[in-house]
């Protein structure tokens, strides 16, 4: 079993505890809690969607890859388990290799949302 920590990351201004155990995301700001909206948008609104591809052990059918513009996106990623599948917002879950971010969409208007 899975020790669970939860360790405060600060990443492009924000508070970010990502729990592997847990499979969660808490986004936090100087006011508290951040919508995961706003936060996903903010850390990850300057990647490019490289495609989408059927998935074997995602929560979703179908992942969407994507690819950070400059090494400074890049970083963003590092506040985040490789490999591990979290809670990122209600109805989507995000993962990464350290290279490329990959979303697994369980609720298709949550993409539309996100404008993913």
């Amino acid at each position: 079993m899975e020790r669970c920590t939860h360790e405060l990351e600060q990443v492009a201004g924000l508070g970010i505890v990502a729990c592997a155990a847990c499979a969660t995301i808490d986004w936090l700001g100087p006011d508290g809690l951040v919508d995961p909206t706003e936060a996903l948008r903010r850390l990850f609104g300057g990647f490019e969607l490289e495609g989408s591809l059927r998935s074997l052990a995602a929560p979703a059918p179908t992942v969407l890859v994507y690819r950070p513009t400059s090494r400074r996106d890049r970083r963003h990623l590092t506040a985040f388990p490789k490999h591990t599948w979290l809670a990122a917002h209600p109805g989507l879950w995000l993962s990464h290799d350290g290279e490329h971010l990959v979303l697994a969409p369980t609720d298709s208007r949550v993409v539309d949302t996100l404008g993913a």
